[in-house]
């Protein structure tokens, strides 16, 4: 399961997707949209944030998260740091998304 997946069914309850609906739907978002451009799990918060009817914290979301990771793209994490970086991404991005969008 990719990152973007992972993060995507986590939340799938909370925005009423199906476990494997969510799957599905962040399935193409691993390694980042259009391969290493915008992260995908950075790219799935978005959908999330929208589908919670949050979408107004799409901006602030994308900008907290280039100015605490450096970029918003998966290129420069591979670059930089080989796919270390991914589970620190998650782990900032959830905690974005349960103060923006759920909490």
């Amino acid at each position: 399961m990719s990152c973007a997946q992972a993060l995507a069914t986590t939340y799938a309850d909370l925005v009423g997707l199906r476990e494997e609906q969510a799957k599905a739907l962040a399935s193409g978002f691993g390694l980042g949209m259009g391969r290493k451009q915008t992260c995908g799990a950075l790219t799935v918060a978005l959908m999330l944030s929208g589908l919670a009817g949050k979408g107004d914290a799409c901006a602030s979301l994308m900008d907290a998260f280039e100015k605490e990771m450096g970029s918003t793209q998966c290129a420069f994490f591979v670059d930089q740091f080989g796919y270390s970086r991914c589970r620190d991404l998650l782990r900032f991005v959830s905690r974005q998304l349960n103060e923006r969008a759920f909490g």
